[in-house]
């Protein structure tokens, strides 16, 4: 279930009463440290469980692009997991990327590809470049073919409080605990109220930071 900002606005209100009087912090100001917070969540995800913002994408092979490349969603942190779907054999073949000055190297293994700003661009196996369109390929040539890789979600801008959230449901209590600290700090709440407001943010916080690191495989976590 998607999380609305204005949803998460009105759990931080309820939250903070009866110290908060609804409305005393703009929707604005709310909607700015919305996204502030998801800016912060996706970025402890890219650094401990990255693939929990990856989306699998699929581009259909055609003879014509393997030239001028195929068009990439953009990724702020980059795309992985490149893999070739053989529609004959039904068989799936990892895609190694190289840097595209090493295209003509022999000893490539296919099948293989790089990256060039938001493309990617097929190494042909014949190392021809592709300028020789009549030879038949072992890859990048049925057209029934697939291109298979892995996108990380885009860090959307939260403009408006019918705007839905990136992260993961499980973020939710946190980001309404400090909405709620932002509610009370404004509210000139007494020491006492403010000091509960950031120990239940830090919680909720904390357990953020436990599914992230759940979500890691254990060979990652080690180093390996």
């Amino acid at each position: 279930m998607a999380m609305v900002a204005s949803d998460l606005i009105r759990d931080a209100n309820r939250l903070a009463f009866p110290t908060f009087a609804a409305g005393k912090v703009s929707d604005a100001t709310m909607i700015a440290l919305l996204g502030n917070l998801q800016t912060e969540i996706l970025m402890q995800i890219q650094q401990i469980a990255p693939w929990l913002t990856e989306t699998e994408t699929t581009l259909g092979v055609t003879r014509a692009d393997n030239l001028t490349g195929y068009t990439l969603l953009v990724s702020p942190y980059g795309h992985s997991n490149f893999t070739y779907h053989d529609s004959t054999t039904n068989r799936h073949y990892p895609i190694a990327i190289v840097p595209d000055v090493d295209q003509f190297r022999s000893d490539i293994e296919h099948p293989a590809g790089y990256i060039r700003g938001d493309y990617f661009i097929p190494v042909d196996p014949l190392g021809l470049g592709w300028e020789e369109t009549t030879t038949e390929r072992p890859y990048y040539w049925n057209d029934d073919d697939e291109i298979k890789y892995n996108h990380h979600f885009s860090h959307a801008i939260i403009s408006d409080t019918s705007d839905a959230l990136l992260v993961p449901d499980f973020c939710r209590g946190f980001l309404v605990a400090s909405l709620a600290t932002q509610a009370l700090l404004a509210s000139n709440a007494d020491e006492a109220k403010l000091q509960v407001a950031v120990q239940r943010e830090q919680t909720y916080w904390n357990t953020v930071l436990m599914h992230f690191y759940k979500a890691t495989p254990i060979t990652s976590r080690v180093g390996k």
